[in-house]
């Protein structure tokens, strides 16, 4: 379990993360809920473990964004630590097609993308009360 510097996003992440489950995996859906103590709990059910909180709904949607970011940057430092390469040295190979079609290659190449485009990807989903 990681949690950040402030203590507001909380996520965990499993040895291994699917993220091609989903219908649109272009797509992280966020699902803001109102706390027993008034804050919003933010959740982002395709990375289990995933969530955060916030005093408002902007705050909360603020924190579940890092939290996605730091889930995602931890998955990243797995796949860089288990085949001894950098994130951006996979990119110019998988890119280059040296890698072949490994599910892992696909995943970690869905990450590194991922990474630099999560505000728009986060779609808001408010449950109902």
């Amino acid at each position: 379990m990681t949690e950040d510097t402030e203590g507001d996003s909380v996520c965990s992440v499993l040895p291994r993360v699917s993220v091609f489950e989903e219908e649109d995996p272009m797509t992280l859906k966020v699902i803001l809920e109102k706390g027993a103590d008034g804050y919003i709990i933010a959740e982002c059910p395709q990375i289990p473990g995933c969530m955060s909180q916030g005093k408002t709904k902007e705050e909360a949607l603020a924190n579940i964004k890092d939290a996605v970011q730091a889930c995602l940057k931890e998955r990243l430092t797995a796949f860089e630590r288990q085949y001894r390469m950098t994130s951006e040295d996979f990119a110019v190979k998988f890119n280059a097609g040296e890698l072949g079609d490994d599910a892992d290659w696909f995943e970690w190449q869905y990450l590194f993308e991922v990474l630099d485009e999560i505000g728009a990807m986060i779609e808001l989903k408010e449950s109902q009360p």
